[in-house]
């Protein structure tokens, strides 16, 4: 089961991903591959339109995802409430895989 949480403050917003979604045999498991994907697209598109300065803090192994960025610019907090929203909309169609925590 993967467990994702959302933590919205006045100076930061991190989002924290741990565990594996089981609903595949390793390597060959979706719901990891979306998720992997969107973490690595959402911590990618930041960098690469130059707001890598706006992360506060970014772990990326496996089974553990965390980005944290600070609120100091619209973009960054957007990319981040997109990427909630790609979690929420998997929790709902695999919910035996992936939940909020």
């Amino acid at each position: 089961m993967t467990k994702y949480k959302i933590t919205l403050s006045d100076k930061s917003y991190t989002i924290e991903i741990k565990g594996h979604a089981m609903s595949g045999p390793y390597g060959s498991d979706i719901v990891c591959a979306g998720i992997s994907m969107a973490v690595a697209i959402t911590s990618n598109l930041i960098d690469k339109l130059g707001f890598g300065c706006n992360i506060m803090k970014l772990v990326h192994e496996e089974g553990k995802f965390v980005i944290q960025t600070d609120l100091k610019n619209e973009t960054v907090v957007k990319i981040m409430d997109n990427l909630v929203d790609h979690l929420d909309e998997m929790s709902k169609q695999y919910p035996k895989n992936i939940q909020k925590s």
